[in-house]
């Protein structure tokens, strides 16, 4: 059996096998910025100035990107979390072939560099984008040679005097700083335009300046010979805070809490309680991602939810006095089976790891009304303040379906259904909510409000996909929510619920899959392209090391995006998975074939 939720090689090389007999020729296809032709460095730095822009380009979560490997960039981001705002910012993890193919400046509020060594050409890039004023956090590695040619030498941590002799400059006060074994040693007069922050007493060394770039756009670069520890994080998140405009409001920490399973009826609650006790031993939910699930009836003693087990109390009350915390969700619910189940907890990992931590039945939806870990494509994490519609749903699909022989439409299917939802209700017909290629929910074309993302399992027959959403409802942070363009262009039509968005949503996706399976993509291509951002846009398509204007035609037969190249007449199939995209900006990156 395999993994529920994984995106499985299994269903990468099946998805590969059905959907990409155009797609195959697409894969030597990409926009390179390193191997560019004159004429195409041109067209790129545009765009790279226009996604620079605050002004002009869309407005999405800003970005804090690490440059580390997996194991420092876990690390990192568990330290840096705990100092910034993190119902603010998401955090990106870069490596060497995003670095140089991803159009990853756009909305990057911090860079933090923090491999000791760095690749030249990486360098470059990383320099170009402090150049252009951008902010970035150097962490002990040797591109603090690219910045400060003068400095070349590492010596050992105990050469440069205890760590506990640290001073900051600012304070007066010692601070007990990680250094790594080796350090780069910068004397306090290195350059003119660099600003010492900690010194080791006595010896005149630098372990963390601030360095300013010189002309017009003033980008600042924080270099430290230190790890940032928990243990000063006051210090951390002052450096942040002071010297690289990161934004560190004090955001009081949430715990993780239980879960509540609810039902529309109680023959659905106590099916669905079956299900769950035929693959478990005493209680327990096998482990199946990340995270496991206790079952709990009332009055048993309710465990600490913790990351790797989350309680699961049962509702016997199943559709009336228990369903509170979610409010009038069954009233709007008016599917047959998508939504009729739900496990809903205030603070969850993610929703996403709720229903992958078991074989959920067909239609089982997880909510949450915060979470921790919230998933987004590509690795990415997804921003979950409170006042988002934040759920998961696992919708099981037979690969001898129409949907499951064109299953790259499933995404598409949930945009359609997230937007409906909303553009449906009465007074809100107007209202310029829109999709953006593969898988984001605009206001108009510049305001990110939400996604979402699927991951897929083969089981037996059957693929079962877990559609994780995430929505902006009622947080204006960090860029507007729902209820703003209400009121900004349907006051009549008042304010939405979170309970309510996600109950028409659900219905509205079983109507979509009905209506795909009876009817295959013509039933619902025509409703899409008017939601759609990207009909007949130009964008930038390399070919065989040839760089030329393509047009965005729609989706092909299989749910790709159909790219056609009027010089030539030929069209191309490009997928979402493994390739980047910034289309807002017309750019399309595609992996080339290894």
């Amino acid at each position: 059996m395999a993994v529920p939720g994984a995106v499985t090689s299994v269903m990468r090389s099946l998805f590969s096998h059905i959907f990409c007999r155009r797609a195959q020729i697409a894969t030597d296809s990409l926009i390179n910025c390193k191997t560019l032709n004159s004429f195409s460095e041109r067209t790129l730095e545009t765009c790279e100035r226009k996604a620079m822009s605050s002004g002009s380009g869309p407005m999405k979560p800003p970005n804090i990107a690490v440059y580390a490997d997996k194991e420092q960039f876990g690390q990192l981001k568990s330290v840096l979390q705990k100092c910034v705002n993190v119902d603010r910012y998401t955090f990106v993890h870069l490596n060497d072939k995003k670095v140089c193919n991803d159009p990853w400046t756009a909305n990057v509020d911090l860079l933090v560099v923090a491999k000791d060594t760095v690749p030249s050409n990486v360098q470059n890039l990383f320099f170009e984008y402090w150049q252009k004023g951008g902010r970035l956090l150097d962490i002990c590695s040797d591109f603090v040679c690219k910045l400060l040619p003068a400095v070349s030498e590492r010596k050992t941590e105990t050469d440069c005097g205890n760590a506990n002799s640290t001073v900051d400059l600012v304070t007066r006060s010692r601070i007990n700083l990680v250094l790594p074994k080796t350090v780069f040693v910068i004397p306090e007069n290195a350059v003119r335009n660099l600003e010492s922050i900690a010194l080791r007493e006595g010896t005149g060394t630098v372990l963390i300046g601030v360095l300013t770039s010189d002309g017009s756009n003033r980008g600042k670069a924080v270099l430290s010979q230190a790890r940032p520890n928990v243990e000063e994080f006051d210090f951390w998140r002052r450096l942040l805070n002071d010297h690289l405009d990161v934004n560190c409001d004090n955001i009081p920490p949430v715990e993780l809490t239980p879960c509540y399973l609810f039902a529309s009826s109680k023959t659905r609650l106590d099916d669905f309680v079956s299900c769950i006790e035929t693959q478990t031993k005493g209680g327990n939910c096998p482990r199946g991602s990340r995270l496991s699930l206790s079952l709990v009836r009332p009055p048993d003693d309710i465990p600490q939810a913790t990351s790797e087990n989350i309680p699961l109390i049962v509702c016997e009350e199943h559709g009336r006095k228990c369903v509170q915390p979610i409010g009038s969700y069954f009233e709007h619910l008016k599917s047959r089976s998508l939504g009729k189940v739900v496990l809903f907890g205030d603070v969850l990992p993610s929703t996403m790891d709720v229903i992958n931590s078991q074989v959920m039945p067909h239609g089982v939806v997880a909510i949450a009304r915060r979470q921790t870990d919230g998933k987004g494509r590509s690795e990415n994490s997804w921003l979950s303040p409170e006042g988002c519609a934040m759920f998961s749903v696992n919708v099981r699909i037979s690969l001898q379906s129409k949907l499951g022989q064109k299953l790259p439409f499933i995404q598409h299917l949930a945009a359609m259904a997230m937007v409906d939802a909303i553009r449906t209700l009465p007074g809100c017909k107007e209202l310029d909510l829109r999709i953006k290629w593969p898988n984001d929910v605009y206001y108009g074309d510049k305001v990110k409000l939400g996604g979402l993302i699927v991951q897929s399992s083969l089981i037996g027959d059957s693929v079962h996909c877990v559609i994780g959403c995430g929505l902006n409802i009622s947080n204006a942070n960090p860029t507007m929510c729902v209820n703003e363009a209400i009121r900004k262009d349907c006051p009549s039509a008042g304010p939405l619920t979170i309970e309510t968005s996600i109950a028409r949503s659900l219905t509205k996706l079983e109507k979509l899959v009905d209506a795909f399976q009876s009817h295959g993509p013509k039933a619902v291509l025509p409703r899409y392209y008017q939601l759609w951002l990207h009909r007949e846009s130009k964008v930038m398509f390399r070919l065989k090391g040839h760089v030329q204007p393509a047009m965005v035609r729609g989706l092909d037969s299989y749910g790709f995006l159909d790219v056609y190249l009027e010089k030539d007449g030929t069209s191309f199939s490009v997928q979402p998975n493994g390739n980047s995209f910034d289309m807002m900006h017309n750019l399309i990156i595609v992996r080339e074939a290894a």
